[in-house]
């Protein structure tokens, strides 16, 4: 039983080692000072009929957005 404890910690510190060693985290990195970070779920609302999109989903005319090319021409 010894020995499978002592295993599996010998493992769990090798994984650990690895995660730090080549930068392996779960979590992000945080921006650098000054920089804009966009998240890929910010949301906008279409100016022809009020649908919210990704904004990198979204069609741009005139300065305003668009859920889709049609909704745009028909403004």
């Amino acid at each position: 039983m010894f020995r499978i404890a002592l295993t599996a910690l010998a493992i769990y510190l090798l994984w650990t080692l690895l995660r730090w060693a080549f930068g392996w985290s779960r979590r992000t990195k945080p921006a650098a000072k000054g920089e804009k970070v966009l998240e890929a779920t910010e949301m906008v609302a279409c100016t022809g009929c009020g649908t919210f999109v990704v904004r990198a989903d979204s069609v741009r005319r005139r300065g305003e957005e668009f859920c889709s090319e049609a909704c745009a021409q028909e403004k």
